[in-house]
């Protein structure tokens, strides 16, 4: 009896064996371990084909891409936590490397901008801030800088640091933007609101310094209301 124990025992270790080498013998090295990026995106055909829009030379069909996006934002899809939808959406938000930065790319890429100020969060905002500090499109910029006021995160005071810093970069030019000062100053009295006014009273001084500069009147009427504001809270 116990010879034919051992026999069967034998006779499954073989059967065992023989499985796994089939299993193993095909593969010759391992496969590249996939980003966390490619995986996502791998699974949801959704984004597949918003990505391969996105990343067109076409503007049309990167104009297509944002639209796709902004559905999804609508249907309450698109989120910060929806990670792949967030990595498109910052490529899109960013220049065109190879000469594609004409002015309906520069169009598509306000709107990216305008969406991310719509879906919020903290990694809007970082995405934001890198396009106001970097970015050279003026229409670009002026949007960038008004999503950050509508997203209102500024817990360190770091984003109206910034926001002041390129008011001061603009103030100083022979010829300075009066749309992108403007959207400045929405901004900032959007972010007093939410983050409960300065810091500190020497913030106010590029905004002083605007008053002084080559601005419509429209725009220095305006400077004022946000400085009365300011003062009041």
């Amino acid at each position: 009896m116990s010879k034919k124990i051992v026999c069967m025992c034998i006779v499954a270790c073989c059967v065992v064996f023989s499985l796994a080498a089939q299993q193993t013998g095909g593969q010759t090295e391992p496969e590249r371990t996939r980003t966390i990026e490619e995986l996502y995106l791998s699974q949801n055909l959704e984004l597949r084909l918003i990505r391969d829009q996105a990343a067109s030379a076409d503007w049309e069909d990167r104009s297509m891409a944002i639209q796709n996006l902004r559905a999804m934002q609508n249907e309450g899809r698109l989120t910060e936590s929806n990670s792949g939808a967030m990595i498109i959406l910052e490529e899109m938000a960013k220049p065109i490397e190879q000469g594609g930065n004409t002015r309906n790319f520069n169009i598509i890429r306000r709107e990216a901008v305008n969406l991310l100020g719509d879906v919020g969060g903290k990694r809007s905002k970082q995405i934001l801030m890198e396009v106001l500090n970097l970015d050279r499109d003026s229409l670009v910029r002026a949007e960038a800088v008004y999503a950050l006021g509508k997203i209102g995160i500024d817990e360190r005071g770091e984003v109206l640091t910034q926001i002041m810093d390129t008011l001061h970069s603009e103030n100083v030019k022979p010829t300075p933007n009066d749309n992108f000062a403007y959207a400045v100053l929405l901004a900032i009295e959007k972010l007093a609101k939410s983050s409960g006014g300065l810091k500190a009273v020497d913030q106010l001084g590029p905004l002083n310094e605007l008053l002084r500069c080559n601005y419509k009147q429209e725009v220095k009427r305006k400077c004022k209301e946000v400085i009365y504001v300011l003062l009041q809270q």
